[in-house]
């Protein structure tokens, strides 16, 4: 048996953390185009829905297709399934942010 791997999950952080600066993000510029009763006007949502197509919905696909360090697949996504908030890869069963564990048998 082989010994323990230490798994590297820069990549991982790294994009986690670029998605929710993203959400943030799209809350403060919802809330700076104006008050809640005068978003209805022409701009705002306009630069709202451009913000979350062009910006939010790439970083969250980014995150979600982020390689496992053990496997090489998607972390979040098996066989056209997806689910995001996964506590372990749904290839291989690595758990996210793990230092050690045994390599596949």
């Amino acid at each position: 048996m082989s010994a323990a791997l230490k798994y590297d999950w820069s990549v991982y952080k790294k994009r986690r953390i670029q998605f929710v600066l993203g959400l943030v993000a799209t809350f403060f510029l919802m809330f700076s185009l104006g008050e809640v009763k005068s978003v209805t006007s022409f701009p705002g949502p306009v630069i709202w829905i451009a913000w979350l197509v062009l910006v939010v919905f790439p970083l969250a696909f980014r995150f979600a297709l982020t390689p496992c360090p053990r496997c090489g697949k998607a972390l979040h996504f098996k066989k056209g399934f997806g689910y995001p908030f996964s506590p372990a890869c749904l290839n291989c069963g690595l758990k996210i942010n793990s230092e050690n564990q045994p390599e596949i048998k």
